[in-house]
């Protein structure tokens, strides 16, 4: 056999040799349960509190903010990250605060946020307000499970997203939403959302329904706010120009 096939195959027989392994070692860990799951590993990731009786969440200074609907209420927090945030809960009321002021060499004062992730499990009634955050809202698998959402927003880039990001068609409904103040923010909808009803009263934000499923709308909204709706939806939204 000349040189360089006795190279050539010695290197397939340590190759193979060395997959063998791997599958034997994998095997033996999956025989023990040796294995850290998904679930374990968020667990490690995640400092979890109970909220019962909660009523209302007051979040500010966020930018990694998921809220979902459950039937158990309680908060999840990314331990590690950057500036800590300060959090309470008292009277019903979760109150997160994640922003730092900080003066520039102009002297002006600016506000940052904390990006670390913050994940909130809600009954299917939500009251939240915010100041200065990005957070997306998650609706339920069915009808039967579909939150309601109140809320009093500032700042705040808000989306109503799907529960799973790797299937674009998986439906996620929403009763009622009911945004009473919706000021200096961006409003998107997810094209697999479906809102059984929603009233927005808008000022100087943006709203855009990439085609969602809506049962009705009633958009209350100031001459510098903008809409982005498809036709199907415009034929359902009753507008007030303030």
């Amino acid at each position: 056999m000349r040189t360089s096939n006795k190279i050539l195959a010695g290197t397939l027989i340590v190759v193979l040799l060395i997959l063998t392994g791997i599958h034997l070692a994998l095997y033996a860990k999956y025989k023990n349960n040796d294995f850290i799951t998904i679930k374990d590993l968020h667990e490690e990731q995640y400092d979890s509190y109970s909220l019962k009786g909660i009523q209302t969440v007051s979040l500010s200074g966020l930018q990694n903010v998921i809220i979902r609907s459950s039937d158990t209420a309680r908060v999840e927090i990314e331990k590690g990250g950057d500036r800590k945030l300060v959090q309470s809960f008292a009277n019903g009321i979760l109150t997160i605060k994640g922003d730092t002021t900080i003066v520039g060499n102009s002297g002006a004062t600016e506000r940052l946020r904390s990006w670390r992730s913050v994940i909130i499990y809600l009954p299917l009634n939500q009251d939240i307000k915010s100041d200065d955050c990005e957070i997306t809202i998650q609706g339920g698998p069915d009808s039967s499970k579909a939150p309601s959402i109140t809320g009093e927003m500032n700042s705040t880039t808000l989306h109503f997203n799907t529960r799973d990001y790797n299937n674009t068609t998986s439906a996620n409904y929403f009763n009622k939403v009911l945004l009473t103040k919706y000021s200096h923010g961006s409003l998107t909808i997810s094209q697999s959302v479906v809102i059984k009803e929603a009233n927005i009263n808008m000022d100087s934000s943006s709203f855009e329904d990439n085609d969602a499923s809506l049962g009705g709308i009633n958009i209350n909204a100031d001459s510098s706010s903008t809409l982005k709706l498809s036709g199907r939806n415009i034929a359902k939204t009753k507008f007030t120009l303030k």
